[in-house]
């Protein structure tokens, strides 16, 4: 068994403003003014630090394998706002004992430079390599690597503001076609059409099909049964955001289906929407492959500021056991909590839940993972850690003594 543990964070939109989509589920509003973030000088800076460090002492002191950051670092691609965001995830990484290697990002709606012609993200990848951060996607190009021999994806679902040069080919031919003494006039009403399409376009979110069709070879050619993909924008539209002409993908059919035709699981983490949930969506052809989305609220200096904290667990041979979500959240500005929200689980494990169960409610005392499992000598190891790791924070308690290796895990069970 082998477990990937992620901390995932989102639109910081360091700079804003207070947010016009003022209601009680969005922590968009009270988002930092300039002066006060620029040394991070702030208490729910700390009191996040703090309720992330604690989670991990409490869970064995097991380190994050990574930090991914999904988009909207500083509000506007202001380069002050942006370098306060950079600022927080390297600041975030030394109190975790982790490096800038250690981060991968996708890129937002506000980590664009709208005015910037044919170089929206250049200020944007130039930050990001002078503070020594190398793994993010960015205009065309998705960023793959691997976790313990896991895919993790990044893309950048902002290609509305990198493909401006298809709409403006267009315009040229249609200008072309105008007759030279029409000409002079008409160009300057297109050139100011063209301005306001770019605009426009920036905030339409998509994949493309080259993106799509790199992540899908290197997703389908894995032997791993899943992959972790990171992007900015949701790919599943909910009732849970207010309708905004760049609230969803607008290709997200072709994506979802294109994921779920490859016969892998698909860990879709975004941001975005300022909202936490998690939607799956399975395949119809009985495979039992499907799209887990998975939203991040936003983290900032709002009463609901909001991440989250994922344990994926494999088997050997790189089969996808069960991921547990944690939410780390802020209630009413009184600083963070974690909590165990929900877990994501195969099918196919339950056919030895009875014998196991059994054998759990005999228990006298503490057991090893590795007697439980002699005493169920037809049982496998997947299917009793799958039983175990499901009943965790309800029924079971597990001592993992700092120890990676499950078979050294002590279970016994919760007094009620």
């Amino acid at each position: 068994m082998k477990s990937i543990r992620l901390l995932h964070v989102t639109d910081f939109h360091f700079g804003a403003e207070p947010s016009k989509y003022r209601n009680s589920t969005d922590p968009k509003d009270k988002t930092l003014p300039p002066n006060l973030v620029s040394k991070l000088n702030t208490k729910w800076t700390y009191e996040f630090f703090e309720c992330v460090i604690n989670w991990q002492r409490i869970n064995n002191h097991t380190k994050f394998d990574s930090i991914v950051s999904t988009g909207d670092l500083g509000e506007k691609a202001l380069s002050k706002n942006t370098e306060v965001g950079i600022e927080f995830l390297v600041t975030l990484c030394s109190n975790l004992h982790l490096t800038p290697d250690n981060l991968i990002l996708c890129p937002g709606n506000h980590d664009l430079q709208r005015t910037k012609k044919n170089t929206e993200f250049d200020n944007y990848e130039k930050l990001l390599k002078s503070n020594g951060i190398r793994n993010y996607s960015c205009y065309d190009k998705i960023f793959k690597t691997e976790i313990k021999e896991i895919p993790i994806i990044s893309i950048n679902s902002c290609l509305g503001g990198t493909s401006k040069s298809e709409y403006s080919n267009k315009y040229k031919k249609i200008i072309n076609k105008i007759p030279a003494k029409d000409r002079k006039g008409i160009v300057k009403e297109f050139e100011k059409l063209g301005q306001q399409y770019l605009n426009d376009f920036l905030d339409i979110p998509a994949i493309g099909k080259d993106q799509l069709r790199d992540m899908l070879e290197f997703i389908g050619n894995h032997e791993s049964d899943s992959a972790i993909i990171l992007m900015h924008h949701n790919p599943v539209p909910t009732n849970s955001i207010e309708i905004r002409p760049y609230s969803n993908l607008v290709d997200s059919g072709k994506i979802l289906t294109s994921l779920l035709s490859t016969s892998k699981k698909s860990f879709i983490l975004h941001g975005h929407t300022h909202f936490d949930y998690d939607i799956l969506s399975y395949f119809p052809n009985g495979n039992g492959n499907y799209v887990s989305s998975i939203g991040c609220g936003a983290l900032n200096d709002s009463p609901h500021s909001r991440a989250n904290i994922y344990e994926f667990y494999y088997t050997k041979s790189n089969k996808h056991i069960i991921t547990k979500v944690h939410r780390v959240t802020r209630s009413g500005g009184a600083g963070f909590t974690t909590n165990h929200s929900h877990s994501i689980f195969e099918k196919g494990f339950e056919k030895d839940e009875a014998k196991i169960w059994s054998s759990i409610i005999n228990l006298k005392k503490s057991i090893v993972f590795k007697d439980l499992l002699k005493n169920l000598n037809e049982v496998d190891e997947d299917s009793l850690l799958m039983f175990i790791l499901k009943q965790e924070s309800i029924y079971l308690y597990i001592n993992k003594n700092e120890n990676d290796n499950f078979l050294e895990w002590i279970i016994s069970k919760k007094n009620f």
